[in-house]
């Protein structure tokens, strides 16, 4: 049976929209990894059961399993005299698991793990001689962790890592595989595939997240040096640093110091910090290239995330361009989106006389298509043209929208074409070229580097990219739950009162305030937000939540009106429903609830492209149950006679529902699945016998056309449905649950 995992940071009935995940529901199967465990058998059943090596728990993990693994240094291979078959060796990601890091080894839940204080490494550095610049690297792991995409996987595959410093990769050995060598430290290659049953069949998008992870120290010869993405598979990095990278060969290229992502893989970067990376040739930071496959469309997001002091070196072999120290964007199939983020100190350098350097901060090359909202490109460096953009397209390939581009437009600073649309929809200032006052750009004042790039507002003396972003991009496409904390984990939409924004009515519902430009949100008293939800105390006083006692602190603060989470769905995400007419599910939240008024919960056709179909949930009755305890916390949702249609894909999910943090729930239906194993064949139908024939109280399961009777004619409704192996694939364009 096939388990629901919805990962981030616990059941809670306070108000707080998750920062970057849902709630963590437990796994099928959790497996401890602890080396000082002494109990047996060593099945990771306890902390003192625990596997003794990390390899042993990959290798015994099932779909839907949890490894846990306690703080300390991990090793793909333990070798005292190293060859080139054990660097060949490296952590494979096993399919649907979720890997934690960050326990002390006596937690009972995921929510007691302190990924800071218990450092969780996977090492590369298999003889332990490492020294700072790269050297005595020669026998270090080729890569740290290898993700590869299961052949015999028809539909998707769904990784997460979680709370691990990666580092002491060498993917080294020029075209050592038959493709470029990349990803010291995390490699993916591989691409979804259809099953040969369905000729139809448009391939899924495969899913692999890492989340509070440091990828820092590792090295390749030619892209990617910390992260390479050369598969047909969406990556999203969250919460993570990718520091003191290295792509470079002596005489070869270097491209991607930090992450390179290529071909048809698809790329989210959010609350990420890349630093002091290097590139031989182009892409110090990223590195973006993807063919133009119209079957398969490549989208690149970088959200909220600082690119700072990555650095291009250029070639003195081959003479060719250095570009894009910061982000290099490259080829026809690159479509990035950058919103709220902040480029600043990249470095586009090149050896005396040879090549040209330019795009210190950013680099737009062949037929590349980049959007830039609410984002500082500021205090870059390029030897000869573009010290901040450099665009080799047409105008329409680079837009910037209320964004702060230092010098624009000169040559020196910005080099080709730079489109600056001006929708007049915001009453703040549109685009600016104004210096962002940085903290500490030196890194000088104090030895915290979270607050280097951070905005001030010294006084007498004005910020413009304070309040003056767009908050209507601050969402991320496709993603259900609002990302309104800013890179230090500060809430966003702080109204600066002493800058003058031309702040009146609120944008849009739920925002009073305008976003900051940059990663950054300038904090002026950040702790004027009580419930944690990252917006302004006074900016949800505008707006439904309520103050009773009319003393500017929200009730849900004083233990009033909450906010309420779905805990778990029965049957759990991505099941199928299986019958003809008048399917159901539940839904059960942490706290006491009431139906949902009309149209508040939306139900709809999932279709192709991640588009949806006209919401449905007019047919639907919700009603309210009580738990186990006598609670009512149970919403039920029964199709009121035949609207969901078998083979389909639907997605409810929670956008406006009163009192309700938003949720996202997605059903395929498969007519006659009465073994619940999303496939239906004649072992379902021996199911249905088995209950027949039945007049009342009668096993749901087995009740295919849902007139609550079992007999004859769900035999013959499940029977028209013979054979169907496996769920229909999700449709293309739409990531699963798990994914928000």
């Amino acid at each position: 049976m096939k388990r629901s995992n919805l990962f981030g940071v616990g059941v809670r009935c306070i108000g707080i929209v998750a920062a970057l995940g849902s709630m963590h529901v437990e796994a099928a199967t959790t497996r401890r990894v602890n080396p000082a465990g002494t109990g047996t058998p060593v099945d990771g059943s306890t902390w003192d059961r625990g596997y003794r090596n990390l390899q042993d728990a990959l290798s015994a993990a099932l779909p839907s399993d949890d490894i846990w693994v306690k703080a300390g240094t991990y090793k793909p291979v333990n070798c005292t005299t190293c060859t080139e078959a054990d660097r060949e060796i490296s952590f494979r990601l096993p399919y649907k698991v979720t890997i934690w890091g960050g326990f002390a080894g006596f937690e009972t839940s995921v929510v007691q793990r302190n990924v800071a204080t218990n450092l969780t490494n996977l090492s590369g550095d298999l003889l332990g001689n490492d020294l700072p610049n790269f050297v005595n690297r020669g026998d270090n792991s080729h890569h740290v962790v290898n993700v590869q995409g299961f052949e015999e996987d028809f539909f998707e595959f769904v990784g997460i890592l979680d709370g691990f410093t990666i580092r002491g990769g060498n993917a080294g050995g020029f075209f050592l595989y038959g493709d470029e060598p990349g990803g010291g430290g995390i490699r993916l290659s591989g691409f979804p595939q259809c099953p040969p049953w369905d000729p139809e069949c448009t391939p899924p998008l495969g899913f692999l997240e890492i989340r509070n992870c440091t990828i820092t120290d590792n090295r390749a010869d030619h892209a990617g040096a910390g992260i390479y993405n050369l598969s047909g598979y969406l990556i999203r990095i969250i919460n993570s640093e990718i520091s003191n990278n290295t792509a470079y060969h002596p005489s070869q290229s270097g491209h991607g110091g930090g992450i390179g992502n290529k071909g048809t893989a698809n790329l989210e970067i959010i609350n990420c910090r890349i630093v002091n990376n290097t590139a031989r040739v182009t892409g110090g930071g990223v590195y973006l290239e993807a063919s133009n496959d119209p079957q398969s469309p490549q989208t690149q997001k970088i959200i909220n995330s600082l690119i700072a002091n990555n650095v291009c070196l250029g070639n003195s072999v081959l003479g060719t361009l250095s570009l894009g120290a910061g982000i290099r964007a490259r080829g026809n199939g690159t479509n990035l989106e950058m919103r709220n983020c902040t480029v600043t100190g990249n470095f586009a350098n090149r050896p005396s006389g040879l090549g040209g350097a330019g795009g210190g901060g950013l680099a737009v090359t062949f037929d590349a298509t980049v959007r830039v909202y609410n984002s500082i490109i500021w205090g870059n460096d390029a030897v000869d043209f573009g010290k901040q953009i450099s665009n080799f397209e047409a105008a329409a390939n680079l837009q910037v929208f209320h964004s702060n581009t230092q010098n624009r437009p000169t040559f020196s600073d910005i080099s080709g074409p730079i489109q600056v649309p001006d929708p007049n929809t915001n009453i703040g200032t549109v685009d600016i070229t104004d210096n962002p006052r940085f903290y500490d750009p030196a890194g000088t004042v104090d030895n915290d580097p979270v607050n280097d790039f951070k905005l001030t507002h010294p006084a007498n003396e004005a910020n413009r990219c304070i309040d003056s972003g767009d908050n209507a991009q601050m969402a991320i496409a496709g993603q259900l739950t609002p990302q309104y904390a800013d890179l230090a984990s500060g809430p966003r939409l702080i109204d600066d009162t002493s800058t003058d924004d031309g702040a009146g009515a609120p944008q849009t519902p739920m925002q009073c305030a305008y976003v900051d430009m940059g990663s950054y949100e300038f904090q002026p008293n950040p702790s004027e937000d009580c419930d944690g939800n990252f917006i302004e105390d006074f900016c949800d006083l505008q707006q439904p939540e309520s103050d009773c006692n009319a003393n500017m602190i929200p009730d849900v603060c004083e233990g009033g009106p909450m906010l309420y989470a779905k805990i778990m769905s029965d049957p759990p995400d991505s099941n199928c429903l299986w019958r003809s007419a008048n399917n159901f599910f539940r839904m059960t939240f942490a706290c006491d609830i009431t139906a949902p008024p009309p149209g508040k919960v939306v139900i709809s056709e999932m279709l192709n492209s991640g588009q949806f179909g006209p919401d449905l949930s007019a047919s639907f009755t919700f009603t309210v149950e009580n738990d186990g305890q006598g609670n009512p916390r149970v919403l039920k949702i029964q199709e009121n006679g035949t609207v969901l249609t078998h083979g389909k894909w639907y997605d409810i999910h929670n956008l406006a529902w009163p009192g309700i943090e938003p949720f996202c729930v997605q059903y395929p239906v498969l007519v006659g699945d009465a073994d619940n194993d999303c496939s239906v064949v004649n072992a379902d139908l021996s199911v249905i016998n088995s209950g027949n024939p039945c007049a009342s109280n009668c096993d749901p399961r087995k009740d295919i056309n849902g007139d609550g009777l079992i007999n004859g004619s769900d035999v013959k409704a499940a029977n028209a449905h013979v054979p169907t192996f496996g769920p229909p694939a999700r449709p293309s364009g739409h990531l699963s649950c798990i994914a928000y």
